[in-house]
């Protein structure tokens, strides 16, 4: 009520033929009047006018009928409200642009549409009373499955307002910077990544065969050593007297023998690559060496205790 008050005091005091909002719409459509240059084609009624903007550099033309009040643009037919070429083609014929405004806009029309006098009314305390039952709400049932938060869009909104959509956007390769795809089907980035992994296979390749020769190499070299030392270390014969008799005492191997021996099989086992993954790296030639030399380690020190 307040409202339909404060218009009809507003369109009262308010002097313009047409509402004051449309006539600021109608102002602008003025000042881009200026833009355009109506022709007349000469006609009986001089009602239609070719209107063109200034020097036709853009190529836009448009048909303006005052008579019938319409553009081929379709603005004027669709609002009721002059666009810019029909204000052109009306200018140059010096005719009053308000006149040509649809009666729905003009001054009168809103004058009337809040003529009428809304009436007061009493609360509900002074309402009359009857017998009947007082209406209640339905009763409340709780619906299956879990409750919604969040309202129901229509299928125009967007999901979220301030994320740009793909759809609507452009999407650039952060690899080769060409618009069109994005890294992970880029065929430059594949190429390159099996590029490569193909020279990292060839890597991890030859570095295994170069392990594996040097494996066999050292084995080879240690061999010849525990055959030269087998066959230089070990204890001469006990001499035997010239009567069969009496049989001589074995006479225990000299210590520096013994000492030589020990310290050149535990240099000879320092020399295998042992590691602490079994088998990983090294040939069985290599191993058989280092259980060799092991066992001939353990032989001596028996020996040695043994003769203390």
């Amino acid at each position: 009520m307040g409202r339909y008050v404060k218009m009809k005091q507003m369109i009262a005091k308010y002097q313009g033929p047409i509402c004051p909002r449309i006539q600021n719409k109608l102002e602008v459509e003025k000042s881009n009047s200026r833009e355009w240059v109506p022709t007349c084609c000469g006609d009986k009624s001089l009602s239609k006018f070719e209107v063109t903007y200034k020097g036709n550099i853009c190529g836009k033309q448009y048909i303006v009928d005052i008579e019938h009040k319409t553009c081929s643009c379709g603005a004027w037919d669709l609002s009721g409200i002059p666009c810019a070429h029909s204000i052109a083609a009306l200018a140059s014929d010096d005719h009053n642009i308000e006149d040509y405004v649809h009666t729905c806009y003009s001054a009168v029309s809103f004058a009337q549409a809040y003529g009428p006098c809304v009436y007061p009314i009493n609360g509900p305390n002074l309402w009359p009373r009857n017998d009947r039952e007082i209406p209640l709400p339905p009763p409340w049932r709780k619906q299956v499955g879990r409750p919604k938060k969040k309202r129901r869009r229509e299928h125009v909104e967007l999901k979220n307002p301030y994320k740009m959509q793909r759809k609507n956007g452009l999407v650039r390769c952060s690899s080769c910077g060409v618009i069109g795809h994005n890294k992970r089907r880029c065929k430059d980035a594949t190429d390159e990544a099996n590029k490569a992994t193909t020279q990292a296979n060839k890597t991890k390749r030859v570095r295994q065969k170069n392990a594996t020769a040097t494996g066999v190499s050292s084995s080879s070299q240690i061999e010849p050593t525990n055959r030269v030392a087998s066959l230089s270390q070990e204890p001469p014969p006990a001499p035997q007297s010239q009567s069969s008799s009496q049989v001589a005492p074995p006479t225990p191997p000299s210590q520096s023998c013994s000492q030589v021996e020990l310290t050149h099989a535990i240099q000879l086992r320092q020399k295998i690559p042992l590691s602490r993954r079994s088998n990983f790296g090294l040939s069985t030639e290599t191993m058989a060496a280092a259980s060799e030399a092991s066992r001939r380690i353990t032989k001596l020190y028996m020996n040695t205790q043994a003769h203390k």
